[in-house]
């Protein structure tokens, strides 16, 4: 997929009804993978989410997975068992059965 100058990425989410278009401008995109840009949590949900249905979309859906840091948030969990979070990761890199990559989870 090639974005010429001043055309916007058209995004598909599975929203509210209020939620019509959502478009990324290509110089955002440039940012998201090449630069030094930081997203706030929600819009890389959503950046994620549509990443992951774009490789579905192109026959690439084997290539990677999400695991959802919300199930992962120690904050909200008591951190004296971490038993729940062994188990998620477990299931879900099994059930993907996909290429994991381990990244940071930056959020305050």
């Amino acid at each position: 997929m090639i974005l010429k100058e001043k055309q916007y990425l058209r995004l598909k989410l599975e929203n509210g009804p209020e939620v019509i278009n959502f478009l990324i401008a290509p110089e955002c995109v440039k940012d998201l993978l090449v630069g030094g840009a930081w997203l706030d949590y929600s819009i890389l949900q959503v950046w994620c989410t549509c990443m992951h249905r774009l490789c579905i979309e192109t026959n690439k859906s084997n290539v990677f997975g999400f695991l959802d840091p919300t199930n992962l948030s120690f904050k909200s969990k008591s951190t004296m068992n971490i038993e729940p979070f062994k188990s998620y990761i477990r299931t879900r890199l099994r059930d993907m059965n996909k290429v994991c990559y381990l990244a940071p989870f930056l959020m305050e």
